[in-house]
């Protein structure tokens, strides 16, 4: 008899074992599930920052990004999620813990490098702000300078330029570079012969006098 309740009593705590583990088990699978849909909206806002809100004039004006707000909330609960995990009794085994502290760090140099990203496309600008609104503004002066000047050449200084913001591709930067060559030479030639006819009038007036 004594033996039948050794034998239950073993079986007990293996039942309630197993139902805490099992029960521990499924926190985790419950938390993992969390964290990979909150990754996914990480990346959901990513896109979307850098396919539509770059576009929109408001980022510009107001230096506020929509998509930075909602990637800084999944990233504190992604933050709270693996603060839980700290605390799981899985967290005393090496590998996991180790795991738990990769997902941290990488989460937080995520938000870094995303601060980044806006930092740089916001110099970077779009239509009239920033570095790219320098340029336009920098082409509209010179389309309006009162020389001659090659139509052609400007033309496919324009394309060059614009292909290069589309397609981000340094290829367009060599092909602006070395049409900017020509075009910089035809200009000097008509400053020169500006410069000439204005000596010429300059000399008949004084001829005249």
């Amino acid at each position: 008899f004594g033996t039948i309740i050794v034998i239950s009593f073993i079986l007990s705590v293996w039942f309630f074992y197993t139902m805490y583990k099992t029960r521990s088990y499924h926190e985790l699978e419950l938390i993992a599930s969390s964290i990979q849909r909150l990754n996914w909206q990480m990346q959901a806002s990513e896109k979307e920052f850098l396919t539509t809100e770059v576009k929109q004039e408001t980022f510009y004006q107001t230096n506020h990004s929509t998509c930075h707000d909602k990637i800084q909330a999944s990233a504190l609960a992604l933050q709270q999620l693996l603060g839980k995990l700290e605390t799981s009794s899985f967290y005393q085994e090496a590998h996991f813990a180790t795991a738990v502290q990769q997902l941290r760090e990488n989460s937080e140099r995520y938000v870094l490098d995303f601060d980044t990203l806006i930092a740089s496309v916001r110099e970077r600008g779009f239509k009239d702000y920033g570095k790219v609104g320098q340029l336009r503004s920098a082409i509209h002066q010179v389309e309006s300078m009162p020389y001659d000047y090659d139509q052609a050449e400007m033309l496919m200084l324009r394309r060059h330029e614009k292909d290069f913001l589309l397609r981000q591709d340094l290829r367009y930067l060599t092909k602006f570079d070395e049409a900017f060559i020509g075009f910089r030479k035809g200009l000097a030639g008509s400053l020169n012969t500006s410069v000439h006819q204005q000596d010429s009038v300059r000399d008949y007036i004084i001829l005249g006098r």
